[in-house]
């Protein structure tokens, strides 16, 4: 490996931040190769907020700066990217970025999907309880048994107890 470029960009840095282009310098005490064969110790961290204005360009670096927020906002819509990636001279991307777009739409619903998941999971449990107490409280009523009698005879998993528990006192 000759050089190692390290290249950070935060989407969705502060606003007061947006468009910051930083070099970081570690100092490193410990080197497993010759310092000349490759220099991990300079990263570039490059700050864009998400909802910036891209009608508004960049003092600098704005040729680089403002086709990143395009890619990587999901703000903007297609034809919008489409439009502002040909104005800064970008010619054949269209199919990279309706595949950025598509990714995009994906991972959002992937995790509005996951998220779903979750709360159905939740309901589940929740549904479980409450029936768990319904019956407890049956066996309480007409067998007439104790709290500890009907979670024996029901079954219940001990860690389960002490939430249920709760309902009875």
């Amino acid at each position: 490996m000759k050089k190692v470029y390290l290249i950070w960009i935060l989407p969705q840095a502060a606003k007061k931040r947006d468009g910051q282009v930083s070099i970081c310098k570690t100092d490193e005490k410990k080197h497993l190769e010759k310092l000349e064969s490759y220099d991990k110790r300079e990263q570039i961290v490059i700050y864009l907020d998400k909802e910036h204005d891209t009608s508004k360009k960049y003092q600098e670096y704005d040729e680089i700066l403002t086709p990143l927020v395009v890619f990587l906002n999901n703000i903007l819509d297609y034809q919008g990217k489409i439009r502002i990636m040909k104005e800064y001279g970008f010619k054949e991307i269209e199919k990279e970025v309706r595949e950025v777009c598509d990714y995009a739409n994906i991972l959002e619903k992937e995790y509005l999907n996951k998220g779903i998941g979750i709360g159905v999971e939740k309901g589940i449990e929740q549904g479980t309880q409450n029936e768990r107490i319904k019956n407890i409280r049956k066996l309480m009523i007409k067998l007439k048994m104790s709290f500890k009698e009907a979670i024996q005879f029901l079954d219940i998993p001990e860690d389960e107890v002490k939430e249920i528990e709760k309902y009875f006192k």
